[in-house]
């Protein structure tokens, strides 16, 4: 039984220009994911299994849609009990599977939720300063933390690619050798140094606190969440670097 929450919409399509979104027949749709299409103004659209978007209707009750409270039953995450409704104080996990609201996964989520607040309020200083090269490094950080939260929402796996246009390899290499890459020693911040840096190193800070708490959370489900979290700050320690000599290695 699939279940589209508002945290999955968020972490699919923040900052996509959409007026229309598309799902499959039977899907349930939480309360709350419903209202945060309607207040970004997006009409919800049904397609019947099997067929193309071209198929598709706008009438979401022709397809027998129900809120999630209407399951026949959930699951406990932790106890794998039926559960034949919704206690106050749990929260989806994923598809019909309940966890409590302070379960360290639901944690997890927050702290994302509180990464992202940050990288957008620092695109927006970076902006007013002109500062366009690390606002486009910002957007294409905030885009992977989507990437994040949709994958630990859906339950789906993550390879490691790039970021910054950096194989895993090169973030090593450039983040425990900054004489080498960049000419200089390891920073330490302080209120002398750039704005900008000062600044990055809020995010950077950030992703390690994630990474702490994903690693309580999933530390025997998700290693490549993990591992992908540990470079990420790394990644971000490569832009302070970039940001306090002023060159950019990056591809």
């Amino acid at each position: 039984m699939e279940v589209l929450t508002e945290q999955m919409l968020r972490s699919e399509i923040l900052n996509k220009d959409v007026s229309e979104y598309f799902i499959e027949e039977g899907v349930f749709v939480t309360p709350s994911a419903k209202e945060y299409l309607a207040s970004r103004k997006i009409e919800l659209k049904i397609k019947p299994k099997n067929c193309n978007k071209g198929s598709s209707t706008s009438n979401p009750k022709s397809y027998g849609i129900r809120e999630i409270e209407n399951m026949e039953y959930y699951i406990d995450y932790e106890t794998n009990k039926r559960l034949d409704t919704k206690p106050e104080n749990y929260t989806h996990l994923y598809k019909n599977v309940l966890v409590e609201k302070n379960h360290p996964r639901i944690i997890l989520r927050g702290k994302l939720d509180s990464l992202l607040s940050l990288i957008v309020d620092i695109e927006y200083q970076f902006k007013e300063r002109h500062e366009d090269k690390l606002v486009d490094y910002l957007k294409k950080y905030q885009k992977l933390v989507h990437t994040i939260l949709y994958s630990e929402a859906a339950n789906k796996g993550l390879e490691f690619d790039t970021i910054f246009g950096l194989t895993e390899e090169e973030i090593r290499k450039m983040s425990h050798h900054p004489k080498e890459y960049f000419g200089c020693d390891h920073i330490f911040v302080n209120c002398d140094m750039p704005f900008t840096v000062i600044k990055l190193n809020l995010i950077r800070t950030a992703v390690r606190e994630v990474e702490i708490v994903a690693y309580e959370a999933l530390k025997s489900e998700r290693e490549d969440l993990i591992k992908l979290l540990n470079r990420m700050s790394s990644a971000i320690y490569i832009l302070m670097l970039m940001a306090h000599t002023g060159k950019d290695i990056t591809k």
